[in-house]
């Protein structure tokens, strides 16, 4: 599944409609049918998402919204009732563009992982969008936002470096480097005097032993980061291509500490 790592266990049909719809009686801890359990199906409010593209739909009686990186408003449809399908939610709707546009967003209950921020949902997600097919995750509630931007993107600024292995910078050189602003948004990513229009992100979870000891020849530990921890690399692609350029790569570690990586220096970022 792209964008997200999703089991494949399914609840019976006749368990699912129970839980759904009359609530859950008997509760056992850490069951992710705990977690998608009690209202009304129809009352239910819900948020799927998925990366790689970067997407996400909102369902609420106010209407159903589609947004992406190339549509931060989003496209709304009027809302109806969930259908229940055996054990899967399906809401259907259509969305509003220079034509009317079919979505069909199938919600299932079984474990689901981000593939970017490592959280576990609940609901499994395939969003159907004219001849798209979109993967991902979902969580129940009204609380829920939809992001607008990719995970981890925004107003960054250098705050600190670390070249813990061999790097063609100076010290003197990496530090010139703090307080310099690096944007990344749907509409624009840019550090320095380098820009792209209409980036696009590619994400890739690896364990750290995997991608630091190999890409740039440091222990995981330099970074104060496990071996077998997960780390995510963010790409920044311009057009077809990635922007290899300062800025056009990032770290992001497991307890979401942020690094632009350039030339063997790991510049520390914080969110502005």
């Amino acid at each position: 599944m792209r964008g997200s790592r999703c089991g494949w266990s399914v609840a019976g049909p006749a368990l699912v409609a129970l839980l759904l719809v009359q609530g859950c009686t008997e509760k056992r801890p850490g069951s992710p049918v705990e977690q998608a359990s009690s209202p009304a199906v129809d009352s239910l409010e819900f948020v799927a998402h998925g990366n790689e593209p970067f997407w996400s739909v909102a369902v609420s009686r106010q209407g159903i919204v589609f947004r992406e990186p190339e549509r931060p408003d989003g496209l709304r449809g009027d809302y109806a009732a969930a259908v229940q399908e055996g054990s899967r939610l399906v809401f259907r709707t259509l969305l509003s563009d220079s034509v009317a546009l079919p979505l069909e967003l199938v919600l299932e209950v079984q474990p689901c992982q981000d593939s970017m921020s490592g959280k576990d949902y609940a609901y499994a997600a395939v969003a159907r969008i004219g001849d798209r097919v979109l993967r991902g995750c979902a969580e129940h509630g009204a609380s829920a936002d939809p992001p607008r931007d990719p995970p981890g993107l925004g107003d960054w600024v250098v705050v600190a470096h670390r070249a813990p292995g061999v790097s063609a910078m100076t010290d003197a050189e990496a530090t010139a480097w703090h307080g310099r602003i690096a944007h990344y948004g749907s509409a624009l990513a840019a550090f320095g005097a380098n820009s792209c229009p209409n980036p696009s992100y590619r994400a890739r979870p690896t364990r750290a032993d995997s991608l630091l000891n190999v890409a740039y020849h440091i222990a995981p530990s330099a970074l104060g980061i496990g071996s077998r921890a997960t780390v995510t690399m963010i790409e920044v692609r311009c057009g077809e291509s990635p922007w290899i350029v300062p800025g056009g790569t990032l770290l992001r570690t497991p307890d979401g500490e942020m690094y632009l990586v350039w030339d063997g220096v790991f510049f520390e970022l914080r969110r502005r």
